[in-house]
């Protein structure tokens, strides 16, 4: 996720799980089609290693016994609790100076005073303005000068308390599209991809759906402690937008990570952070909102 100097800096050490992820094939047919992808990744430097049926069984003993193979991630790195890593996270930059104000914007406009941005009940200047609201990013960046066709990836979760883990690490049945993945006392399921917009109401038929696939895996599954949907700020060409607005450099964006938010986040900051010190790299060239126009 981010550098091990950053890990220890904001105290994540024991959220951190270090024991890779693991994508499961059901069917031979459905691991011969991976190939092109297994081919990429190796030309990448990915570390990636084909196991058979009794070989995934080793690694997940608790998972229902099926045919075919496995593919390992041994260097793949997974968190226990997203949310105790997003609070220590904000704990950290308060220690270092961050103050922290919950409101609703819904307008900036740039002057030579700075950006101020308004909202009910807000009014605030400042030098320098980042906006990363995700997949909410859009109208803030209409009133930026910049119309990005940022769309949102609708992603519906279930989670299950268990008193014990079920699984070692991130387990994805390749046929069933969806993650498993074991937190602290629960098991997440997770995955699935709707073009379905911020406000459409949720799809039962996707919930059923990842219920009716876990259960192919532990059929003992009690009923699901909590669901939800989510929304992940996804772009046509599957990167960011990275860098400041095409109206003013002190407008930065950040936003349209995709499924890639948590991975890609220390490195988005190390961009801004060049954005607003001024000392861009140049390879952010890529991610520039100026390839929408």
């Amino acid at each position: 996720m981010t550098r091990e100097n950053d890990v220890q800096e904001a105290g994540l050490q024991d959220l951190m799980r270090r024991n890779g992820c693991l994508y499961v094939y059901r069917r031979d047919s459905d691991f011969a089609a991976s190939a092109g992808g297994r081919a990429l990744r190796a030309e990448l430097g990915v570390h990636q290693r084909i196991l058979s049926a009794d070989q995934v069984a080793a690694l997940e003993p608790r998972l229902a016994a099926f045919e075919s193979k496995g593919l390992y991630f041994p260097d793949s790195i997974n968190v226990s609790d997203p949310k105790a890593v997003m609070a220590r996270l904000a704990a950290a930059a308060a220690a270092r100076g961050a103050q922290f104000m919950r409101a609703s914007v819904t307008g900036l406009a740039t002057s030579a005073g700075g950006v101020r941005l308004n909202g009910p009940g807000l009014a605030v200047t400042a030098k320098k303005v980042v906006i990363a609201a995700g997949a909410r990013s859009r109208p803030l960046a209409v009133q930026a000068g910049d119309r990005i066709p940022l769309e949102t990836e609708r992603g519906y979760h279930l989670e299950f308390q268990t008193a014990a883990p079920l699984l070692n690490r991130p387990d994805c049945p390749v046929d069933l599209g969806f993650y498993m993945t074991p937190m602290d006392g629960r098991l997440r399921i997770a995955g699935t991809v709707e073009l379905g917009g911020l406000k459409a109401p949720p799809n039962p038929r996707r919930l059923a759906l990842l219920d009716r696939g876990v259960r192919q895996f532990f059929p003992d599954l009690g009923q699901p402690s909590s669901q939800w949907l989510g929304f992940r700020p996804s772009l046509p060409d599957s990167r960011p937008v990275i860098g400041p607005s095409t109206k003013s450099p002190d407008e930065i964006y950040a936003f349209g990570h995709g499924h890639l938010g948590l991975t890609l986040g220390p490195i988005t900051a190390r961009l801004v952070a060049g954005f607003i010190g001024g000392r861009a790299m140049s390879s952010a060239t890529d991610f520039a909102a100026t390839r929408f126009h």
